[in-house]
């Protein structure tokens, strides 16, 4: 009875763990399970023509298909991260900010949760979904 109970509990554990890899995906960043099919997610896959994207969730960008080389990540710990920032929108032709709430303005001063003037150019905030804001320049 104790091995079926074992053999029960490790079975559910195994099948539940599986269900979360189907569903979730992990990020070393936040170290915690994302689920890459969020509202923002679908928002973000159809920007992939961009030239660039700044993101605090790089797998999320990643996952949506932009190429390796044009995905900045934005380290809200930096102390120059908005000139960083500027730097790349002005770069630039087109870009996506894509940060989540935490490192804009949760933990560290960020973004505006508005539109905004940039390097330049013009900074819409697009949506904020799940926490996650994303930008458009």
């Amino acid at each position: 009875m104790f091995i079926l109970s074992i053999f029960s509990v490790s079975t559910l554990n195994y099948t539940l763990f599986e269900y979360e890899k189907k569903n979730k995906v992990w990020s070393d960043v936040a170290e915690f399970w994302i689920e890459p099919y969020l509202g923002a997610y679908d928002i973000i896959k159809d920007k992939t023509k961009k030239e660039v994207m700044i993101t605090s969730l790089p797998h999320m960008a990643y996952l949506a298909g932009f190429p390796y080389k044009n995905i900045y990540f934005y380290r809200y710990l930096e102390k120059d991260r908005f000139n960083k920032l500027e730097e790349n929108i002005r770069n630039y032709k087109n870009g996506i900010i894509v940060l989540d709430k935490k490192r804009n303005g949760g933990w560290s001063q960020g973004l505006p949760y508005q539109d905004f003037d940039m390097g330049g150019k013009k900074v819409k905030l697009i949506k904020e979904i799940d926490g996650i804001y994303i930008y458009e320049f």
